[in-house]
C-alpha cells in the first residue's frame, strides 16, 4: 500500500510547502517530475541522509517502487 503521509512529507521536507499546498498543487505527473529531476539534484535532507548513512525503516523501498509504478499506469499520460 502506497505511504501517501510519508510522500506528502518528503515533498514538504523538500520544497517548503505547506500540507495542504501538497494536496492542492501536487498531482502524480507533476510528482513523477519532481522524482525525475530530484534523482539528478536530490533534495538537501536526502543528501545529508546518505552522507550520513542514516538507515531505512524496515519497509522494502523496491515494493514501493513497483507498486508506484502500477498505481501510476492506471492513469493515461498527455
Amino acid at each position: 500500500m502506497t505511504d501517501w503521509d510519508s510522500i506528502i512529507c518528503h515533498v514538504i521536507a523538500a520544497t517548503g510547502m505547506s500540507w495542504q499546498t501538497v494536496l492542492d498543487e501536487i498531482d502524480l505527473p507533476r510528482l513523477e517530475a519532481l522524482n525525475r529531476y530530484w534523482k539528478d539534484f536530490p533534495p538537501v535532507h536526502v543528501m545529508v541522509r546518505r552522507a550520513m548513512k542514516i538507515e531505512s525503516t524496515p519497509q522494502s523501498e523496491a515494493n514501493d517502487d513497483e507498486e508506484m509504478t502500477g498505481f501510476m499506469s492506471a492513469f493515461p499520460q498527455h
